[in-house]
């Protein structure tokens, strides 16, 4: 992945990235990446659970979008609301794991 970013939060880098298969071409359309900032102190040689934190994120985002669709069901019950009416959705959540060979 590139070393730029999209955008920065405060605990998470942004990125804009693909699928590609082994010849790299593309196989995916645009997807967006979350890396955490403080993720390289979660590694197993610094004693963190990078798996566990990405698992709280996960589950995290999956919860928000439950909420997100009882939120438009409510929404859309109430007078005045039509189809032009923003509604709230939350992405579904992946875990992809970049392999470079610089690190092990």
């Amino acid at each position: 992945m590139r070393k730029a970013y999209f955008e920065k939060g405060a605990e998470r880098l942004v990125r804009k990235f693909r699928e590609v298969d082994a010849a790299g071409n593309f196989v995916s359309p645009l997807l967006v990446a979350k890396e955490g900032c403080f993720q390289r102190d979660l590694e197993p040689g610094n004693g963190g659970d990078v798996a566990g934190f990405h698992k709280t994120f996960c589950d995290t985002q999956t919860r928000a979008s439950t909420l997100a669709e009882q939120f438009n069901k409510l929404l859309a019950a109430l007078p005045g609301v039509g189809a032009i009416t923003p509604r709230v959705f939350f992405l579904k959540c992946s875990v992809y794991v970049l392999e470079d060979g610089v690190h092990s």
